[in-house]
């Protein structure tokens, strides 16, 4: 069974269903829908549209999402708002009005990585209560725009886990 989005209206279910393309990359099942966002990018490729992963999947069993494609989801022209928090690929878009440090932020952090940000206002109780019901894939390589900041040798936000 697919796992789709949970803005996929029903009756749109058997038509992306028939799309769906299975890819093998090394030891991880990458799905892919041909659903994609509305706009295009400059060399006119539609960013593709990944599904939430199921709670249960393992951070390392994760669908890979290139760095390049991660920033083509900044959230802009009808395309999802990826953020990266240690590596993890979170699709924040549907959550974006209900966060409570406001949409702003989000919408800063849009297709780059946000890691030290992240764990400064959240803990893993976070993580894994609302976090994890937002991860599409796992990536490498997207730079986190600011310096992280440290208060003496420890970085802001360190819980000592």
């Amino acid at each position: 069974m697919p796992w789709l989005h949970r803005d996929c209206a029903a009756n749109e279910l058997h038509k992306v269903a028939s799309r769906v393309e299975v890819e093998r990359r090394g030891s991880v099942h990458q799905t892919a829908t041909s659903r994609r966002d509305s706009s295009s990018n400059a060399e006119g490729h539609k960013p593709a549209v990944y599904p939430i992963a199921p709670k249960k999947t393992a951070d390392k069993d994760l669908t890979y999402i290139s760095a390049t494609e991660v920033k083509k989801h900044d959230g802009k022209e009808g395309n999802r708002l990826f953020i990266v928090v240690d590596e993890i690929v979170l699709d924040c878009t549907d959550y974006i009005n209900q966060h409570p440090g406001g949409k702003q932020i989000m919408q800063s952090f849009a297709g780059h990585n946000c890691s030290w940000q992240w764990w400064s206002f959240h803990d893993r109780k976070i993580w894994n209560g609302v976090a994890v019901n937002f991860r599409v894939g796992r990536t490498d390589g997207t730079a986190n725009r600011f310096v992280p900041a440290y208060i003496g040798l420890r970085p802001l936000g360190y819980h000592g886990e």
